[in-house]
């Protein structure tokens, strides 16, 4: 088992993601999300020149928000400054990049096709876009020469993502793990979760848990509302959550259920805060989260499940040093050593 970081593209984010390296993490995933945070590639890049060791990847790469030629060159930009062991990159189908601007989410009879132009770019092969042929035509000193090989990675959570995944030879990214879905044949699965280490004197009902741990809660409900999923029906509360989007104009309830900041207000004062917080994110002490988190994933030396980890002013450096802690004896094998170079950025 490995253990990575996710973080949103915001100003703070380079210097987080510089700060998990410190502490060890494997992998810096950033969000593709433009109509709530910064651009991806601007915040992997502004990370790369202040890291030397980390894997830096998009978390997950919406392909319909670009161009596939806009995205090619960004992914080489990207190569050409870390090189391509450093880099990683996942895809997916829309669930916040799309649907927090009202779109549904691309179909995965489209989806493969819309990665492998993007690769076949990346090979310096033609491919037609719009009805006309493009290739890469950068010259030597442009850009990185072709073929550009990195690893990718599918967001899945159905059945049907995992079956495109398997075809197309990539590993998956999952924030939603289905009791049946079945990995066999997967050689990466990633686990995206949500939480944060509290302090002694901290409860889940503390303001700054509820502050890290409760956007994660927030995505649990309105993901399972916005794919008509069954399993909200399990979430504490989901009737009362249920009665508070029914009186939300239907034009912007896409905007409604994006904005909310942390956990949605109703939530807070009634009593329903721990089992929220316990049952959907990762928010206790450093033990039970270690156990917690192995529990996941047999260790089987393939999988990596990714650990959100909320480094800002709140929680701060050790808030992330006690999650990578209090996991790190679930690695497999010893810890690579990190280089003491940094750069003139850091």
């Amino acid at each position: 088992m490995k253990i990575s970081a996710a973080f949103p593209p915001v100003p703070e984010t380079p210097d987080h993601i510089a700060l998990a390296e410190e502490l060890g993490y494997e992998t810096a995933w950033v969000y593709d999300t433009p109509a709530l945070q910064l651009d991806v590639w601007m915040t992997l890049a502004l990370a790369g020149v202040r890291t030397d060791r980390i894997r830096l990847g998009t978390g997950v790469l919406i392909p319909s928000l670009r161009h596939p030629m806009t995205t090619a060159a960004a992914i080489a930009t990207l190569v050409g400054l870390v090189g391509p062991e450093r880099v990683i990159i996942g895809a997916g189908t829309g669930f916040t990049g799309r649907r927090a601007m009202g779109q549904k989410p691309l179909r995965w009879a489209d989806f493969p096709g819309m990665v492998a132009d993007i690769q076949a770019l990346l090979r310096g092969e033609i491919v037609e876009v719009d009805g006309r042929a493009a290739r890469m035509l950068h010259w030597p000193g442009q850009a990185i020469e072709r073929p550009i090989e990195v690893p990718w990675i599918v967001a899945v959570n159905g059945p049907r993502g995992l079956a495109a995944a398997a075809e197309m030879g990539c590993g998956v990214f999952t924030s939603r793990p289905r009791p049946d879905a079945d990995y066999a044949g997967i050689d990466d699965v990633i686990l995206l979760g949500f939480g944060t280490i509290m302090d002694d004197d901290e409860t889940i009902e503390s303001p700054r848990v509820l502050d890290t741990a409760g956007p994660g809660v927030s995505v649990a409900y309105h993901a399972f509302l916005e794919q008509r999923d069954a399993r909200l029906e399990t979430l504490p509360n989901a009737d009362r959550f249920a009665d508070i989007t029914d009186d939300m104009d239907p034009a912007t309830l896409h905007l409604s259920l994006h904005d909310f900041r942390g956990v949605p207000g109703p939530f807070r004062d009634d009593g329903h805060n721990r089992l929220n917080i316990w049952h959907i994110a990762h928010a206790g002490r450093v033990g039970p989260i270690r156990r917690r988190s192995a529990a996941l994933f047999e260790d089987d030396g393939d999988q990596e499940p990714v650990t959100f980890v909320c480094l800002n002013r709140a929680g701060g450096k050790q808030k992330g040093q006690g999650y990578a802690q209090g996991q790190r004896d679930q690695r497999s094998g010893p810890e690579e050593p990190r280089s003491e170079k940094r750069s003139q950025h850091a």
